[in-house]
């Protein structure tokens, strides 16, 4: 841990930048890189041979339903767990009992834990002294800003004034790496909209890693550069947030219809209410089978949004091999384009 206590707010802040500048060996190496990483918990796989890449200076989300493997995963990049076989790389480094690598870490929980005697000032100046990047200014606007009252204990805290704590500390202490594993949920709507708001300011003016797991997930898409979704300790989708998406649709109309114009696309979900049925799949629908789901003007095919893709991927039945590169996984090629005669037969069932 390092004493900053005397540097005073008018020195100037170390920024992650420059740190990772001396620590990076190469330019290949930067970011962090996990390889074939196991975790095991008796007979149960919390992460199962995973392999995932988080770029440096990007927010990432690392997305999927409870139990995926998402706090698990940043657990052991943050040393606060041992995985059970495979790599994990920070900077090309192996951040295990690495005192130098962890120092440019911040890991923010849900259930973030204090002592229950500690006050909100207490735990500030802690995390000032902790953290040598530390921007004592912007802490003292956020704490403004959530109008979080210093004086106030650990024990008597509500949810949501645990919450925005987090989020400051998180924010405030510009580790290079920053993991923030839904510290906000409890945060009320106006809260979490000056956390977003933050994200998005101190991101600009000081990029460094963020990675973030989330339930709330088309609040935060639009700060999301790329997405890393997890099933059951796999990887299914790792790309750009743009990419993830341009091939994941949601089709509303009649479940005959579908079937029929949506041979082979990748169907990760599908429900129904009444004559109503809804679809999430992963594909390129062509021409024809996009105006056959279109016609009669009682269908609607758009791209569906992020949390419906992740809700969609999250639904998929245990037995199902979602990993990414897997055969079940492959989004579907483009279908070729019908010809005269089937097209007809396409856009002349009714919706």
């Amino acid at each position: 841990m390092t004493d900053t206590s005397n540097r005073g707010d008018g020195g100037a802040r170390p920024t992650a930048s420059s740190d990772a500048t001396q620590t990076a060996s190469t330019a290949t190496s930067s970011g962090i890189t996990v390889t074939e990483c196991s975790k095991r918990y008796g007979r149960t796989n919390a992460l199962d041979h995973m392999t995932a890449t988080f770029e440096q200076g990007k927010i990432h989300g690392l997305l999927g339903r409870n139990g995926a493997g998402k706090t698990t995963l940043m657990s052991i990049v943050c040393n606060h767990s041992f995985k059970t076989s495979g790599t994990v790389l920070i900077d090309g480094a192996d951040p295990t009992e690495n005192a130098e690598i962890l120092g440019r870490t911040c890991f923010i929980h849900e259930n973030q834990r204090w002592h229950d005697v500690y006050t909100v000032g207490m735990i500030l100046a802690s995390a000032r002294r902790f953290y040598p990047t530390w921007d004592e200014q912007q802490a003292q606007t956020l704490v403004q800003r959530f109008e979080l009252p210093r004086a106030t204990r650990a024990q008597k805290m509500s949810r949501g004034q645990r919450s925005a704590l987090a989020v400051i500390i998180g924010l405030s202490s510009h580790a290079e790496y920053t993991f923030l594993d839904e510290p906000y949920l409890g945060l009320d709507a106006t809260a979490r909209g000056i956390f977003y708001e933050a994200l998005a300011v101190t991101q600009a003016e000081d990029p460094r890693t963020f990675i973030m797991s989330t339930h709330l997930i088309d609040e935060c898409a639009a700060l999301l550069e790329t997405v890393t979704i997890l099933h059951q300790g796999h990887v299914v989708i790792a790309s750009s947030v743009e990419d993830a998406l341009a091939t994941a649709w949601c089709f509303t109309g009649m479940k005959s219809q579908a079937h029929q114009a949506l041979s082979g696309m990748d169907i990760l979900s599908e429900s129904s209410i009444g004559a109503m049925y809804s679809i999430i799949f992963r594909g390129t629908p062509n021409a024809g089978q996009a105006a056959a789901l279109r016609s009669g003007g009682s269908g609607e095919l758009r791209h569906a949004t992020l949390q419906e893709l992740v809700s969609a991927i999250g639904a998929v039945e245990p037995q199902a091999d979602m990993r990414l590169g897997s055969t079940a996984n492959k989004a579907a090629e483009p279908t070729p384009e019908p010809t005269a005669n089937s097209t007809a037969n396409l856009q002349g069932a009714s919706l």
